[in-house]
């Protein structure tokens, strides 16, 4: 298993050198506003009949805010007046952004270390480790407007990976009594996809004038197939000792299901955002096994397993808005996946089916990512 306390060391080193670097977040770049009384409060959204300039009345990703604020300090005195009245502090972002739609497209590029393995009551337990990948994403979302405070989004997102050649496969068939095991070791190659929807509640939950909770649901497919190739078997039994040659060992595995989460998103300043992200699912599980070496089994489908589990994902990320529409995020994150207890349904070269239920004692998939996306909103 990915190694957690690795993941949040980087993570707050990334924090920590994020917040040295950034602007203090109450500059004069800052966004606040000001009530009658002129108390600083949290950064609710104006109503368009409070600005005294339709062009100061503008959106980013759907969210209205106030690019400037042009009165004078008289005018400032009698906005403080009243009640009702807000008044605008500093700028956002600049003075020239067009009304935007609330699309925002990314593409980006990562680099996956994960861990695979598997164990049956044969008993035998199969292991790859160590694998890696690179990955390519592209993502798609869209902001719509449910009132001053609150936006709903959706978001698309799909991911593809591959490994060649790295890590190590292992196939302990652990038998009794001692001395009649059997050891398959060799290269191993990976492929991986994952598909997957998003559905949010933007700043659902305000916790000061720069940070915020966004709730969200969605649904998942992720597909990771695994490929060992074993130059040799070893056995404490001699006589089972034997060359192989080609792909001996094929597992393709489908972890699909329902998830929820939370968003946690800081504003550093205008343009930079750090987040954390938390995600947790139900999954259902499917495994389909090809086993040419694996005595009276079908060489093309030796069998399927079956079963639910879970899966969790931990994430932190910067983003940092560079051009009116530009900007790139930065992100390392963790995830696990596993079920236990899943079933097992056996095909044999003679046509017989044998169901096994619950044979599968466990099988789990866990990975920690780094990742750069650069990022189009208009």
């Amino acid at each position: 298993m990915i190694n957690l306390g690795k993941f949040l060391l980087r993570s707050s080193l990334i924090v920590i050198s994020i917040m040295i670097l950034s602007p203090s977040v109450r500059s004069e770049g800052d966004i606040y506003w000001y009530n009658g009384d002129n108390h600083k409060i949290p950064p609710r959204i104006p109503q368009k009949n409070n600005i005294q300039s339709d062009s100061l009345y503008k959106t980013y990703r759907g969210n209205p805010y106030v690019v400037e604020h042009k009165s004078t300090v008289e005018e400032n005195e009698v906005n403080r007046g009243s009640s009702n009245a807000l008044a605008p502090r500093a700028n956002y972002y600049n003075d020239n952004r067009d009304l935007s739609t609330g699309w925002e497209f990314s593409a980006g590029y990562g680099h996956r270390t994960g861990n695979f393995e598997f164990l049956t009551d044969a008993p035998s337990l199969l292991t790859w480790d160590d694998i890696r990948y690179s990955e390519f994403n592209i993502s798609g979302r869209k902001d719509f407007i449910l009132g001053k405070d609150l936006d709903l989004y959706v978001e698309l997102d799909y991911t593809i990976g591959s490994s060649r050649g790295g890590g190590m496969g292992t196939d302990d068939d652990l038998k009794e009594p001692p001395g009649t095991f059997i050891i398959s070791r060799g290269p191993i190659d990976s492929d991986l996809s994952r598909s997957k929807i998003s559905l949010g509640f933007d700043k659902l939950i305000h916790i000061n004038y720069t940070s915020y909770l966004t709730p969200f649901i969605g649904y998942e497919v992720f597909n990771p197939h695994f490929y060992m190739s074993v130059p040799f078997q070893y056995s404490g039994d001699a006589s089972l000792n034997l060359p192989l040659s080609g792909i001996t060992h094929n597992y393709e595995t489908e972890w699909k299901g329902f998830f929820t989460g939370l968003d946690f998103r800081h504003h550093l300043n205008e343009k930079s955002v750090i987040s954390f992200y938390g995600q947790y699912g139900l999954m259902n599980y499917k495994g389909i096994g090809i086993w040419p070496y694996s005595g009276n089994l079908n060489n093309d489908l030796s069998f399927i397993d079956t079963g639910r589990g879970s899966m969790y994902l931990l994430k932190g990320q910067f983003e940092h808005k560079m051009t009116k529409h530009w900007g790139f995020k930065i992100s390392t994150a963790v995830d696990k996946y596993k079920v236990e207890d899943a079933d097992v349904t056996e095909f044999f070269k003679n046509g017989d089916v044998k169901y096994i239920p619950n044979a599968l004692i466990y099988s789990e998939f866990d990975s920690f990512v780094s990742k750069i996306e650069f990022t189009y909103s208009f």
